[in-house]
Order: structure tokens, then C-alpha cells, then sequence
């Protein structure tokens, strides 16, 4: 946050009951004087668990113009007390990048009951678990602003029935893969104009009615997937 490099970080083996946030990672800028940006890099995170999770789910966000770069994530098991509205699902988080480090700096709520992204380059999630107590309106991952992601082995609860499963604004070259267990719901995928280079592929997609909405084919790419 203060021009600081934070590089090479392993992370694993935790277990948590009631934290708000399970997952949050944050670059920013309370630069002073002259100093370069911070920088945020090589992150590993594996092997957590997480129970009782508020309605400020897990981050990874920079912000305009630098990015979060290299972060893996795997094997992560998180319970989300759920209880997300129409409400949160439309609500647009401050950037805040000069706002202490700290999960609520967002809001007390967001957009996404899973994972909320943002300004982040070359992400990687693998055999992620999400679960709800109770509904929730709001999509499970939201996107903005990223580059070279891939997600494989998502396993999650339903979002509400007007919320895709992923949202993703801006995001170019990702690759989803091998999520199942899906219930009967309407929409998979959303995206806007200036996202591109997106792959389905290994999904099982049976109970979904649309897959990206009127999205053009040539910007979602359909690989191996499971149809009616």
C-alpha cells in the first residue's frame, strides 16, 4: 500500500470459523513523496477452510493501471452464511486504493458471494468450494478489469435466478473449466463488449437455459462441454 514489494508469498494449511473474509488481498496506493507504486506478486494460497463468512467475500484487487500479478489459488473449501440482495448484487465497490488495507474498505458488502476480482493479471483457481447457509442473490465470482485467468474445479452453491454464475467486465483471455454440479438455473456466463478470448471448456452445462446470453460466438469459445 505504501510503495512497499510484497513477492513470494505460501500460504496454506489454515482453518477459520466466523472470520468476515476469508481471502483478501489487496494491492493500493497511500503513496507519499515521489515513491513508485507498491507491487504484489506470486502469491500461493492452498488447503483452507473457511466457515461462517459474511457478506464480504473473499478479494483480489489492485487498482487502475497496476495489477495484482501471479496468485494461485487451490484446494479451498469456504461456507458463506449468505443472505445477499438484489441490492448488493448491483452495487459498484469504491476503488479506495488511498483507504487503509482492510476488507470493509469496500463497503460491508459485495457483488459476488464468492470472489470479488479486479485489476489482476494471471490468476489461477483450482478446486474451489462454495457454499451458502442460506440464498443468495448475488452472482459466485465477479470479474473486472483481468487478464489471463483460468478456474478449474469450481464447485458452488447457485447464485439468485437473475444472476449468472460468473461476471465478467473487461477480462481477456480466460479459461473456465470442469464445474459442475450446477441446479436448474438460467444463465451461466455474463460479459460486456471489451471482454474477449473466453473458453468454456470441460463444463458440465445441462441445467443451464442460456449459456452466455447473446454474447457473439466468436468471443466464447465452447470446448468439450456438457449440453442437454
Amino acid at each position: 500500500m505504501d510503495g512497499g514489494v510484497v513477492d513470494q508469498v505460501k500460504i496454506s494449511d489454515i482453518i477459520m470459523d466466523g472470520v468476515q473474509t476469508p481471502i483478501f488481498i489487496k494491492l493500493g496506493d497511500r503513496r507519499r513523496y515521489n515513491r513508485v507504486p507498491g507491487q504484489l506478486k506470486n502469491v500461493q494460497i492452498s488447503n483452507i477452510m473457511a466457515r461462517n463468512a459474511s457478506l464480504i467475500s473473499s478479494s483480489i484487487t489492485g487498482f487502475p493501471g497496476h495489477y495484482i500479478e501471479n496468485v494461485s489459488i487451490s484446494n479451498v473449501r469456504i461456507t458463506y452464511q449468505g443472505g445477499g440482495t438484489r441490492k448488493h448484487y448491483e452495487y459498484e465497490p469504491p476503488e479506495n486504493e488511498k483507504g487503509y488495507p482492510e476488507n470493509r474498505m469496500f463497503g460491508h458488502y459485495l457483488p459476488a458471494y464468492g470472489f470479488f476480482i479486479r485489476h489482476v493479471k494471471n490468476l489461477q483457481l483450482n478446486e474451489i468450494h462454495l457454499s451458502l447457509a442460506e440464498p443468495d442473490y448475488r452472482s459466485v465470482i465477479r470479474m473486472n478489469d483481468v487478464e489471463d485467468i483460468k478456474i478449474s474445479g469450481l464447485q458452488a452453491d447457485n447464485p439468485g435466478p437473475e444472476a449468472p454464475v460468473f461476471e465478467i467486465a473487461n477480462g481477456k483471455n480466460i479459461i473456465i473449466s470442469e464445474t459442475w454440479s450446477w441446479e436448474k438455473h438460467d444463465q451461466f456466463l455474463s460479459l460486456d463488449e471489451g471482454s474477449d478470448g473466453i473458453i468454456l471448456m470441460n463444463n458440465d452445462l445441462s441445467n443451464f437455459s442460456k449459456i452466455a446470453g447473446s454474447t457473439p460466438e466468436d468471443r466464447v469459445k465452447l470446448v468439450n462441454n456438457l449440453f442437454k
